[in-house]
């Protein structure tokens, strides 16, 4: 489903596509579990790499199963130094060859779901400047190899939004980040994308997406619901995945994905570029790189 838009800002009109998508992950619904105020303020001021220690040298010092989705995670409290943090254990890693069936999704050749994704999907979203993936890092719990990803506290779902009818004052802010979100599910063929994994914190409107475990599919083509609709993205984002080198992808996730879920990246990302020039060509720059200047050229 598309829903056309026409958004004024200070003389500006612009031709805005949103996208809705379909289906709910319960993986990504809220639970409600409490949280003291110093752990999330704590949150907010930790820098990547501190988070990092945390989630995997910090002491457990509590621990719940969660009765959500399919994979039943586990969620963590940890604390380290003085620092208490909350965050998610996702140890699934399934492989089926051949073809597996869905009741609500396309057929799947080699179908995969694992942890690793999680942690290639954070690395891959800091590599483009994006800030929308929780800290992800690995580690072994009770014997169990797993992903360990920082819990995305006070938030709501894009489906509790969209319910409740929320936005931020100024709209530019939502859309620049659910066309960046349309074109990383896109690079990293994310296969279970829906309206429970996208959370937002209203204190600050920025937009978190969570659950990757069924991401770097091995196609070498676009979805399709990507590629038969216009791209947007700000020029920033364009210029970092223009000058990105295919050594860059190898070194930061060659100890997460095989080598041909990276040769599949690189190829998806080639056909995204091609598709934004196509894009440039056939809407104009305006509607392409959302009403911003355009990057110079190459």
């Amino acid at each position: 489903m598309r829903i056309w838009k026409e958004f004024g800002r200070a003389g500006l009109a612009l031709l805005v596509m949103q996208f809705g998508t379909i289906g709910f992950q319960a993986a990504g619904a809220p639970v409600e579990l409490d949280q003291s105020a110093t752990e999330r303020e704590a949150l907010a001021r930790f820098s990547d790499r501190e988070m990092e220690t945390i989630l995997l040298e910090g002491r457990i010092v509590d621990r719940e199963s969660l009765d959500v989705g399919v994979t039943l995670p586990d969620r963590l409290w940890l604390e380290h130094d003085g620092r208490r943090v909350s965050a998610a254990f996702k140890y699934f890693d399934f492989e089926r060859k051949g073809l597996t069936r869905f009741e609500s999704a396309p057929p799947e050749l080699n179908f995969k779901d694992s942890y690793r994704y999680e942690r290639a999907a954070y690395l891959l979203d800091r590599l483009l400047g994006l800030q929308m993936v929780p800290v992800t890092v690995l580690r072994t719990v009770r014997a169990k190899q797993g992903a360990v990803v920082a819990w995305v506290d006070d938030s709501i779902t894009e489906q509790e939004r969209l319910k409740l009818g929320l936005a931020p004052e100024d709209i530019r802010v939502l859309i620049r980040q659910r066309a960046a979100m349309r074109l990383f599910d896109a690079l990293i063929y994310n296969a279970d994308n829906n309206l429970g994994n996208q959370l937002w914190t209203q204190e600050d409107w920025r937009l978190h997406l969570i659950d990757h475990t069924r991401s770097f599919r091995q196609q070498k083509s676009l979805p399709e619901s990507f590629d038969k609709r216009p791209v947007s993205l700000t020029p920033e984002l364009f210029e970092i995945l223009r000058s990105l080198e295919e050594v860059q992808l190898e070194e930061a996730l060659g100890d997460v994905l095989s080598p041909g879920e990276i040769k599949a990246l690189r190829a998806r990302r080639r056909l995204i570029l091609e598709k934004v020039e196509h894009d440039r060509e056939l809407y104009g720059d305006e509607f392409v790189f959302l009403g911003m200047p355009p990057p110079p050229g190459p």
